[in-house]
């Protein structure tokens, strides 16, 4: 009869400890590249957000605003880590509604798109907290609305730290452009 032959206590044991090192050096890497990703999802999915934005303002010939959520009663918030939501008000109704009045307009906000909170311990920074894309696609309520400007840049950062964090750049045309380099993580 052949006899089985398992292994020993300590070659298990030695197993299981580099087992662990292997992990233990790896985790930081693995959290960094989980945070690299999802701010590459997230930075993806705001600037598919503003293309809409501008994209409805050119088709339309109407303003579209893009604000944080808000966190209250106010129509825009302060935060873009809460959220961001495009929207419009004064859009012509077509066909024109019954009445005297012709060029009657919808007057309260009609909401076109909506992303929900980022992660918790993310942070989204963009200075101005409201910006309007207008029929020609370029934007009002940007800090420099000169064309020779630098772009304005909307900083993701996820866990709030600035080794992982995405820019994207917004310039007054309306166009956008993703960037490693120009993103802030400080207030």
């Amino acid at each position: 009869m052949i006899g089985f032959r398992g292994f020993t206590l300590v070659e298990v044991m030695v197993t299981i400890a580099i087992a662990a090192i292997l992990i233990s050096v790896g985790a930081p890497s693995l959290t960094s590249f989980y945070q690299s990703v999802r701010a590459e999802q997230n930075i993806d999915t705001i600037q598919t957000t503003l293309a809409f934005a501008r994209n409805q303002a050119m088709s339309y010939d109407i303003n579209v605003i893009v604000c944080p959520l808000p966190n209250g009663e106010n129509m825009c918030g302060n935060d873009w880590q809460n959220g961001i939501q495009v929207y419009t008000v004064n859009v012509p109704q077509n066909p024109p509604a019954e009445g005297d009045n012709t060029n009657r307009v919808q007057l309260n906000p009609m909401t076109l798109r909506v992303i929900d909170a980022f992660n918790t311990g993310d942070a989204v920074k963009l200075t101005p907290t409201t910006f309007t894309f207008m029929g020609s696609g370029r934007i009002s309520g940007l800090p420099d609305l000169d064309d020779n400007a630098p772009p304005t840049t909307l900083s993701y950062c996820p866990d709030s730290k600035g080794a992982n964090a995405i820019g994207l750049e917004i310039s007054p045309s309306g166009s956008t452009h993703i960037t490693k380099t120009g993103a802030s993580c400080t207030n």
